[in-house]
Formats: structure tokens, sequence, C-alpha cells
């Protein structure tokens, strides 16, 4: 009888023990990501740089900047660009929220021009029909070679000269 004792009572201490120690190293897969919201300035007024290091808009040190371009027949329009310390990548299939990690470094290309008017992966898109700025539905990750840190980023809306857009570090 003791010695069925002894044995219940170490496997007790002992389930307890791996208890304590895989519960201090449980990975909370429910962890909240910061998803940080910004809304630019007017660009008619100044050029809006933000820097996603510090989350701050900042003219010195910027990975996005946003500013008005002048177009066909001297139209004047909004424009998204990025820095030349900034690589890119285009999400087309997976939606912002599901993005929980950068993809392969050799996906990501030059992001320099590729956001403003007329680039590949244009945020802005000027309707001449209706008169009216579309935001495209893309995500995307950029990469910053500088500080090697991966963000995405989602242009939310348009309105009046005012952007919105989201972002989280990766």
């Amino acid at each position: 009888m003791k010695i069925k004792i002894d044995k219940y009572f170490t496997s007790i201490i002992l389930c307890y023990g791996i208890f304590l120690s895989c519960n201090g190293n449980q990975i909370n897969l429910d962890q909240d990501i910061d998803i940080i919201e910004v809304v630019t300035s007017d660009p008619n007024d100044n050029t809006f740089f933000y820097n996603f290091l510090t989350n701050e808009e900042r003219d010195d040190i910027w990975q996005l900047s946003y500013s008005t371009q002048i177009a066909e027949q001297s139209l004047i329009l909004p424009s998204v660009d990025l820095s030349d310390k900034i690589l890119l990548y285009v999400e087309e299939t997976i939606a912002f929220d599901d993005i929980v990690s950068a993809p392969s470094s050799t996906l990501f290309f030059q992001g320099k021009k590729q956001l403003s008017y007329k680039g590949d992966y244009e945020v802005l898109v000027y309707d001449y029909g209706t008169k009216s700025i579309e935001v495209s539905k893309n995500s995307f990750i950029i990469y910053d070679t500088s500080s090697e840190r991966a963000f995405k980023l989602k242009f939310l809306s348009y309105d009046d000269w005012i952007l919105r857009f989201k972002y989280s570090e990766l």
C-alpha cells in the first residue's frame, strides 16, 4: 500500500512540475497586434511625411510621403510615395488582418515610385469619368532596409485630400 501512495504522490508532483514549466512558456496565439491608424494632413499645405519606426509625422527620417502631384491637363492629384530605403511587397490575396509575417526577402522590390501617381501599384487612382479618387484594395508589406524591420500597410480611405491608413509591425 505504501508503494502505491508513493508512486501516486510522485506522479502528481511530476505532472504538476510539467504543468508549471509548460504553462510558463505558453504562447498566446490571441495576442493583440498593435495596429496603428493614421490620418494625414492636407498635402496642399505641406507634404506629409510619416515614420513607421517612431509612429509619428516626421520630415527628417521617414518611410512614407503623401503629397500633391501635377497630372495631365495641369490637374493636381494626391500621391503616395515611399522612401528610397523601403522595399515593397504587394499582397493581393491575403486580407490585411490575416497577414502575420513578412514574405521571403527575395519577393521584395524597390518601393520608390511604386505607390505614387502612375506607379505600378498606385494607391490613389483618379477616375477621369467620375472625377473621383479610388483607394487601392491591396495590402502592402514594406521593409525598411536601414532598420531591418517590416510592416504591413493598408490604405483605408481618401476624403477631401485627407488620407487614412493603418499599419502594424510584423
